[in-house]
């Protein structure tokens, strides 16, 4: 099955994968390959990963607990799913869901970097570029 990301959503997912390359990897993660060499997603600004950390830890449970999971553990779609208690096959229906819930309040954020990052228009060179496929962590594809 393959899975294309909303164009909407690809800069929320961005943000998120940056959140857990700052704040979400210093918290206690199931990473034991984390010291093999590998490209990073850029962390975010202090301010912008603690507020991205506190709308985490707000998000209704489910929204939290499956933000945790993709974002901060090499669990595949279906560990997740076990997990989660839901189906392997609505694993990506529930994450999209989840990233809707983040782009609201990031979009409403008052902290303006966080706002800037997820705007299309601010980030448009950057649209461009990315394009999403089915991987539970999406890499760029042509």
């Amino acid at each position: 099955m393959i899975y294309k990301l909303p164009d909407d959503l690809i800069l929320t997912d961005v943000v998120l994968q940056r959140w857990a390359a700052s704040i979400g990897d210093g918290l206690t993660t199931e990473r034991q390959w984390e010291d093999l060499a590998k490209a990073r997603m850029p962390q975010l600004d202090f301010d912008t990963a603690i507020v991205v950390d506190q709308l985490v830890l707000r998000a209704p449970r489910h929204t939290r607990k499956l933000t945790e999971l993709w974002y901060r553990t090499p669990a595949p779609r279906e560990a997740i799913a076990h997990r989660l208690g839901i189906d392997r096959r609505t694993v990506y229906r529930h994450w999209q869901t989840g990233l809707e819930h983040f782009r609201i309040h990031f979009e409403t954020s008052p902290l303006f970097s966080l706002r800037k990052l997820v705007d299309p228009s601010a980030q448009r060179s950057m649209l461009a570029v990315l394009r999403w496929d089915c991987c539970k962590t999406a890499t760029p594809v042509a």
